[in-house]
């Protein structure tokens, strides 16, 4: 998972102003529960950053592929005021506002697996993940 280190590491950067000893935290938000073969390896891969990194991440994710589900799991994480957000961006139209809400609050957020074609438009600082186009 060296392109979630690398994401973090992204992130990071934005913390330099906390005070000494502070641990920085983010919050993961994805369209695939931990619980998938595909997204189980995310997750671990997330934890292991997460411990590599010496970061706090909280890994959410909607019961099932709800896109009004998920965008509510990102306006709570905008409202808990990470150091940083990382999202997956399946459907854009359903959660453009609230990944764009992110952006205005000034939390880094970043995108993986989906949202290459879209995540300028929206104001995310990188993707990490592959085009969607055959």
């Amino acid at each position: 998972m060296r392109w979630l280190r690398t994401g973090l590491s992204v992130l990071a950067l934005f913390g330099f102003g906390l005070a000494l000893g502070q641990q920085l935290r983010f919050i993961v938000v994805t369209h695939g529960q931990a619980a998938d073969p595909f997204w189980s390896v995310v997750k671990n891969g997330v934890d292991q950053a997460a411990r590599e990194m010496g970061v706090r991440v909280e890994y959410r994710a909607p019961q099932t592929f709800d896109m009004v589900q998920m965008a509510r799991l990102i306006d709570a994480a905008v409202a808990a005021r990470p150091d940083g957000l990382v999202v997956s961006i399946p459907d854009a139209n359903a959660l453009g506002r609230s990944i764009q809400a992110a952006v205005r609050a000034g939390i880094p957020v970043i995108s993986i697996n989906s949202g290459a074609d879209v995540f300028k438009r929206l104001g995310v600082m990188v993707h990490v993940g592959q085009e969607e186009y055959l």
